[in-house]
């Protein structure tokens, strides 16, 4: 959030940094939760649920994705090395947790009415961007409650920006295709990543990892030579 004007009144309570050793920030500035729907279908939610604590990781990878600092000397395994920030690394940014896990009878998701809690608070809060990183199949505008909550947001000079999916590349499987929003899809490296095996039968092996997932495994140590492939 570039804005100099902050409305919410956003606290993150000391065990929410606390509990993983986080040193005192000003990157992540607010957090919220919202579970009235998910709730709605699994009854009374304990005190594990009452928090915007991002248990399985995955808002903190994608926010990390939208906003991440500049961190130097990443790598992957000692490959690609360089310096690793997301889209705009100056940013402050705000969690609104809006996903449950799977409990009991409750088969957990994303419900649309936390989802839209989600907007109308974010949109009330004055924030600039929303990265909307989660979606279902393409649906009409009108019962999508990402292309409501959007909508709204984009009424309010909000971009929101949402992710196409983990599907295809089959026709019709991109999601969040709503005019009012920028669909953001996966894309492809300009490097592989190479390592070197060696057999108990002392045969060495030349595998070469690409993205999207595709591993080709050579024998010898030349390019060229008899490989296979695997696709993942």
């Amino acid at each position: 959030m570039h804005s100099p004007i902050w409305h919410a009144n956003l606290h993150l309570l000391p065990y929410y940094l606390v509990s993983y050793g986080c040193r005192k920030t000003r990157k992540l500035i607010g957090a919220r939760y919202f579970n009235k729907g998910y709730g709605s279908i699994g009854g009374h939610l304990n005190s594990s649920f009452q928090t915007a604590r991002d248990i399985e990781g995955h808002g903190t990878h994608t926010l990390s994705t939208a906003a991440g600092n500049f961190v130097p000397g990443a790598n992957v395994f000692g490959n690609g090395k360089g310096t690793a920030k997301g889209g705009s690394p100056r940013a402050r940014v705000a969690a609104y947790k809006v996903c449950w896990p799977a409990v009991g009878v409750n088969e957990g998701g994303c419900y649309e009415a936390d989802i839209l809690a989600g907007f109308d608070v974010a949109i009330s809060d004055g924030v600039d961007v929303l990265s909307v990183s989660l979606g279902g199949a393409i649906d009409e505008y009108s019962d999508d409650a990402i292309a409501i909550g959007s909508f709204h947001a984009f009424k309010k000079g909000i971009t929101v920006v949402a992710s196409a999916g983990n599907s295809g590349p089959g026709p019709g499987s991109v999601s969040n295709v709503a005019p009012w929003l920028i669909t953001v899809g996966a894309s492809t490296l300009d490097r592989a990543f190479t390592i070197y095996v060696a057999l108990g039968n002392r045969k060495h092996l030349k595998v070469i990892f690409f993205f999207p997932l595709e591993i080709i495994v050579l024998e010898g140590n030349q390019q060229g030579t008899r490989g296979e492939s695997f696709f993942g």
